[in-house]
This record gives structure tokens, C-alpha cells and sequence, in this order.
């Protein structure tokens, strides 16, 4: 069967479904974007907010993903998903906001996916489970995470964890990657686990991780300190995301970004839809304060 082509979903308002929000299997470079999806996942089954499975280069882009619960078991419940044998999708200027499964989950077989410029506001931090924003799940090859901005559940027990499975297999496909990150964790008991000795290590540089102590974060990190956002929590709606992660003026990731070697191209505009420095230094995480300051 040959890929669907020129598929567009985009501006719609899904929720009170019993599975998956919104779903693309077997297409080709299709475009997900400007949609609402909450309250999704009711049936407690295998699903998620948005995600494309068996695809090449999908775009999911600009959407705004919330509550996606656990109602039986703990399976899923992510806002995103790049499932069986997806190549090449891309994850920009999202959204997502307390999704009890995460932010993002992996399936098999997927690879070279791109997570930039989105907005995680309390993602994963469920009591059931294992807690956590991103779930690689068998493959993490060729995966480039940057620029993002990832704020957990302050008031959560569970320590939460970053990246779950991040050790597992990615033969054949480029080093995954974890740069220019901002993420700011008021759990101490929190844990990183991102892997980077022993086998199939990540290359992970130039993040401001916040918050979760010694364990396992004091690798690959070039930013320290509070990375100073305005004021999150936000709510819904992607204007008030934009006012509350906003570097307040004395952010330690103003003009702490590279343009590391295993970044190409990185989209050319920020969360807001403010454009990237051409060349030179930008802003770590998701919202870039503008040309000219660096």
C-alpha cells in the first residue's frame, strides 16, 4: 500500500474521546498543526494525545495537548508519540501540559526524530506509573532534543524522572542528542537518567538542568542555575505559556545556546514565532529573547 500524501489535519478541537486524540498512520510528510486535544485516553488503553505511526517526515507543530489521564493501568497517556517504524517527524512549538504519561514516548523502529522549541508543563508527574517526561521505548536512534523548555509537577511525591530508557538500543542510526535544554524541578528526589557511559551513550551538552540535585545530572551541563522563568505555571492557552516562560531578565541562558555540531537546522523561529539568530549564540530553551542581544 502506498503512503497517504498531502494529509493535513489541522485547527480542530478533539476531547472526551475514549482513545487517541488525533492519529496518522502511513503518510508522508503529513502536517498536524493548530489543533486542541484534551481529555483524551478514557478507556485507560495504549493511547496518546497526538502521534503518527509508519510515517516519513511528519510534522506535528503548534498544537496544545492537556490532560491525558491514566484511568486503567499506566499504559501511555503521553500528550505525544512516534510510533512503529516513524522516520523523520518533527515535534515543534507544542504545548503540552499535565499529561500523565509525559511529554513524548518512542516506539520501535522509530528513528531520527526531532523534538524542538516546545513547552512541558507538568507532564509525567503522575503517582502511577513511572513518572517521567520523555519514554524512549526500545529505540532513541538518531532522536535530537533542543531548545525545549520542561517545567515538572513541583508538588508531586514520586520522584521524577527525565528520560526513562534512555540506554536502549540505537544500532545503525546517529548518536541521539539532548542540548540547550531548560528544565527547572522543584523535586529534589527527581533523576535524570539520561545515558552517557557504557553502551549506546547520548551526546548531551549546554543544558540548564534545575533542581534535581546531584543525581545523575552533573554530566554535559554548561548552565547553571535557575533558569529564571517568568512565571509557571501557566494555563491553558499558548499566550499564557508564551508571558510564563519568558527568560525573566537575569537568566543564566541568555546567549548560552550553541549551534553544536549535531544540529543542521534548527526551524528558524522560536515558540512565539520570533526568528533565531541567523549565526553567533542564541537563548537556550524555547523562547528566544531576540537578535541583537547576544
Amino acid at each position: 500500500m502506498d503512503a497517504s500524501t498531502n494529509v493535513v489535519v489541522s485547527n480542530n478541537t478533539v476531547y472526551n474521546v475514549q482513545g487517541d486524540g488525533i492519529v496518522v498512520t502511513d503518510g508522508l510528510q503529513q502536517q498536524i498543526t493548530n489543533n486542541v486535544v484534551h481529555d483524551t485516553h478514557l478507556d485507560g488503553g495504549s493511547s496518546a494525545g497526538i502521534w503518527s505511526e509508519d510515517s516519513y517526515e511528519a510534522t506535528i507543530a503548534d498544537n496544545e495537548v492537556y490532560d491525558v489521564k491514566f484511568h486503567t493501568g499506566d499504559y501511555d497517556a503521553e500528550a505525544f508519540d512516534t510510533d512503529r517504524c516513524d522516520i523523520g517527524a518533527i515535534f515543534e512549538y507544542n504545548y503540552s501540559h499535565e499529561n500523565d504519561g509525559g511529554f513524548l514516548l518512542t516506539i520501535e523502529y522509530s528513528a531520527d526524530t526531532i523534538v524542538r522549541y516546545n513547552i512541558s508543563q507538568n507532564d509525567g508527574t503522575s503517582t502511577q506509573g513511572n513518572p517521567r517526561s520523555f519514554l524512549m521505548n526500545n529505540t532513541a536512534g538518531g532522536l535530537q532534543v533542543y531548545d525545549n523548555d520542561i517545567y515538572p509537577n513541583p508538588n508531586t511525591n514520586s520522584p521524577v524522572g527525565l528520560i526513562a530508557d534512555s540506554s536502549l538500543s540505537y544500532t545503525n542510526y546517529p548518536q541521539p542528542f539532548f542540548e540547550n535544554n531548560l528544565v527547572f524541578n522543584q523535586n529534589p528526589s527527581g533523576v535524570c537518567n539520561i545515558n552517557t557511559q557504557g553502551a549506546n551513550p547520548w551526546y548531551v551538552s549546554n543544558n540548564d538542568i534545575y533542581g534535581y540535585g546531584s543525581q545523575q545530572c552533573s554530566y554535559g551541563i554548561a548552565i547553571s542555575g535557575n533558569p529564571d522563568f517568568t512565571s509557571p505555571p501557566a494555563g491553558s492557552g499558548r499566550t499564557g505559556a508564551i508571558t510564563a516562560y519568558t527568560l525573566s531578565a537575569g537568566s543564566p541562558a541568555f546567549c548560552q545556546g550553541t549551534r553544536g555540531t549535531p544540529i543542521q537546522s534548527n526551524g528558524g523561529y522560536d515558540f512565539a514565532g520570533t526568528s533565531l539568530p541567523a549565526s553567533g549564540p542564541i537563548d537556550a530553551g524555547a523562547l528566544e529573547k531576540g537578535a541583537g542581544i547576544c
